[in-house]
C-alpha cells in the first residue's frame, strides 16, 4: 500500500510541477533547474503521465507511440 501511495504522490508531484514550467522563460532558468525540468519531463513521458489523460481524450494526435516516446526521451 505504501508503495502505491508513494507512486501516486510522485505522479501528482510531477504533473503539478509540469504546469509550473514556462518554456518562454527557459533561457532564464539556471543550468541546474533546466536539468531538473528535463528529468521531470523524461519521467512523466516514460511513465505515460504526459500528455495527461484528459488532454489525450480530446486531442487524439497527442497519444504517443512507443517509438515517439523513445525519440523524445533519448
Amino acid at each position: 500500500m505504501k508503495k502505491l501511495q508513494k507512486k501516486l504522490v510522485n505522479k501528482k508531484h510531477v504533473i503539478r510541477d509540469t504546469y509550473k514550467l514556462n518554456y518562454s522563460e527557459w533561457g532564464s532558468y539556471s543550468e541546474g533547474k533546466r536539468k531538473d525540468k528535463k528529468e521531470e519531463r523524461i519521467v512523466s513521458i516514460e511513465k505515460e503521465w504526459m500528455p495527461i489523460g484528459r488532454y489525450k481524450l480530446t486531442h487524439l494526435e497527442a497519444r504517443l507511440t512507443v517509438e515517439q516516446r523513445e525519440l523524445i526521451v533519448n
